[in-house]
């Protein structure tokens, strides 16, 4: 293993550690297609799926119907924002 590869792997580790840590549900999301790509154990509680379950999956189909409605608290969404 390299040092970088060694810097990276350290890294990553500290991140999960803090991940970890935060007492909310907490999402990575790609800034590219809004997939999940990580979460802490208070994300999986919130919408009461397993990690395997949401990493992948795009996060507004967890947030709206197809009519736009919340699937959070019945708020309407027009655009992908709350209005």
């Amino acid at each position: 293993m390299t040092a970088d590869s060694e810097r990276l792997e350290r890294e990553r580790d500290k991140f999960r550690r803090i991940l970890n840590s935060i007492s909310a549900g907490v999402l990575q999301v790609s800034s590219d297609d809004g997939r999940i790509l990580d979460m802490n154990p208070y994300a999986n509680a919130l919408f009461g799926l397993s990690e395997e379950e949401l990493k992948g999956k795009v996060l507004l189909e967890f947030l709206f119907d197809e009519s736009g409605q919340s699937l959070m608290d019945g708020r309407y969404c027009k655009s992908g924002k709350y209005e």
